[in-house]
């Protein structure tokens, strides 16, 4: 049966916009007009800072969890939709997904002393899972995926541009800014041709659902890949030309049309993060005795 013109255009119009949307990159900036949109790049970057440093030093699986709420719940607030976002890190995802049990069984730091919660084969008493491993591989899981949301919240919230010019504010060479500018900007770009590369296959009868055998299908990948990197390379070379006959570089030094402005919040919002980074590091010293101490999960559950 042979298909309508119109049937074959709204077909592919729909496949285009599903690869579209598959190919959207996870770290692309959000427009809005919530609070963090509104801030200075660089406040955003020391927060972001003294965020992974209050992560990074914290113990207990109570608090970790309690911050992890406290970041979804600003990820709702300024319209950050998670599970779109989860789907396209769903490698991350499913790294952090078997890393746990392997983790826990084959765990290198055990000791032999901790407690045993019971045996995965309790007739023989083989591979015993411990509490500190289980401890040890919660607190890793619950710590990559505070990393990953709150990064991709700042992500969110800050342009490519911006970004970069934080950075520059904070001592990064120009020169340097510029090229990982370049590097962000290129990542869409990559995506974007190499989505054409598979509509050009498709379009020719060149899918993967159309090879029969794996060495074809091996042959179909190798041919997009190297197409898709001569068009990195052609994109590439333009941009290089491009910059040499502008001189860029030959000075230290550099303007900048827009500049960054530090209002009440942007000070207010280093001020809160800088004291929490340090009450984090005071309380897990014990330098704080007027705060109570917050049991472990376990002594809670068993």
């Amino acid at each position: 049966m042979v298909k309508h013109r119109s049937e074959v255009r709204l077909g592919t119009d729909y496949e285009r916009k599903e690869l579209k949307e598959k190919g959207e990159p996870a770290f692309k900036y959000k427009p809005g007009n919530s609070l963090f949109h509104s801030l200075n790049p660089v406040s955003k970057m020391i927060g972001l800072g003294c965020m992974t440093g209050i992560v990074l030093v914290q113990d207990s699986l109570i608090l970790l969890f309690i911050l992890l709420l406290a970041i979804l719940t600003v990820a709702r607030v300024i319209g950050f939709r998670i599970i779109p976002i989860m789907k396209r890190l769903k490698w991350v995802l499913l790294f952090t997904a078997c890393m746990i049990p392997l983790n826990i069984l084959f765990n290198a730091s055990s000791n032999e002393n901790d407690i045993i919660l019971f045996y995965v084969l309790e007739n023989h008493e083989m591979f015993p899972i411990r509490r500190l491993a289980v401890y040890f591989t919660l607190r890793t899981a619950v710590l990559i995926f505070l990393l990953l949301m709150s990064t991709l919240i700042f992500l969110a919230t800050t342009t490519q541009a911006d970004l970069v010019r934080g950075m520059i504010v904070l001592g990064l060479p120009y020169t340097l800014g510029y090229s990982l500018s370049v590097a962000l900007r290129y990542i869409p770009l990559i995506q974007h041709d190499a989505t054409q590369v598979m509509l050009a296959q498709k379009a020719r009868g060149l899918s993967r659902e159309n090879a029969k055998g794996i060495m074809k299908v091996l042959r179909l990948i190798k041919e997009r890949l190297i197409t898709t990197l001569l068009l990195v390379l052609k994109r590439g070379q333009s941009t290089a030309k491009s910059l040499e006959l502008r001189g860029f570089g030959h000075d230290k030094k550099r303007t900048y049309f827009k500049r960054f402005s530090w209002r009440k919040r942007d000070i207010a919002t280093v001020v809160v993060a800088a004291c929490c980074l340090l009450v984090a590091i005071f309380y897990v010293h014990g330098l704080l005795p007027f705060i109570p101490s917050i049991p472990s999960l376990y002594s809670i559950l068993f």
